[in-house]
This record gives structure tokens, C-alpha cells and sequence, in this order.
């Protein structure tokens, strides 16, 4: 019996590595086929969705954030992501709808990083994945 160092071989590592990034891939294709599921291509605004679209678009023509009552704080960085969207594809629900789709996807590993940062372990190839 030997002593534990508490390190992992290279070869657990590798593995270890090539499962994260095979449950991170899973999770993108999982995420972009539920987004395609429920076609996000209506030209109409959800609930509050007008509320922050028109801040956005005001924000992507003038560069000045201008609150309508209805936004928050927290919506600044919305603000700053969907700018680019406007600009470069024009005012459009649909716009600002995939440019949280494209944030999503570029999130999920950051999502994926912090479960495994938190002690989960990626799923086993002999265990199911539920």
C-alpha cells in the first residue's frame, strides 16, 4: 500500500481533462438544441422585454444609458453586450434574443469551472449521466 500524495497521476488528469471537456460540449449542444427547440425567432417582446430592448437600442445609438423606470443597475452590462448586437445586425427582438444565446454558450464552461472549482466531479463514462 503506498502513500498517498494527494496528486493526481498525469494520466487521471488527462482523463479527468478529456471527460470536463466532453460534459462542457455536451452541455453547449444540450443548451443550442433547447434553443432550437423553442424558436427564438419571434419579431415580439416577452413580458418586460420591451423595457430593456428600447434601453438597449437607445444605448447602441447614443452611447448614453437612459433608465425608463422599469430597468436596474444590473442591467449595465447588459446594456454593454447587446450594443454591438444593434449595431452591427440592426434593432431587432430577435438580435438581442441571440445575443443572450451567444453569452449563454460563452458562459457554460464558466458555469461548468465553478461546479468543478466546488468540489463535482464530472460525470463517469460507466455511470449515466443523472
Amino acid at each position: 500500500m503506498g502513500i498517498s500524495t494527494g496528486r493526481a497521476s498525469p494520466e487521471m488528469r488527462m482523463t479527468t481533462r478529456t471527460a470536463d471537456r466532453t460534459d462542457i460540449l455536451l452541455c453547449v449542444l444540450l443548451f443550442l438544441a433547447a434553443v432550437a427547440a423553442v424558436n427564438p425567432t419571434l419579431e415580439m417582446g416577452v413580458n418586460d422585454d420591451w423595457a430593456f430592448n428600447h434601453i438597449a437600442r437607445e444605448f447602441a445609438a447614443t452611447g448614453h444609458i437612459v433608465y425608463n423606470g422599469w430597468s436596474a443597475p444590473m442591467l449595465v452590462p447588459q446594456l454593454i453586450w447587446a450594443a454591438p448586437f444593434v449595431k452591427f445586425f440592426g434593432f431587432s427582438f430577435l438580435a438581442l434574443r441571440l445575443s443572450t444565446v451567444v453569452l449563454a454558450v460563452f458562459l457554460i464552461p464558466v458555469l461548468y469551472a465553478l461546479g468543478r472549482a466546488s468540489g463535482l466531479k464530472p460525470h463517469s463514462p460507466h455511470s449515466p449521466l443523472c
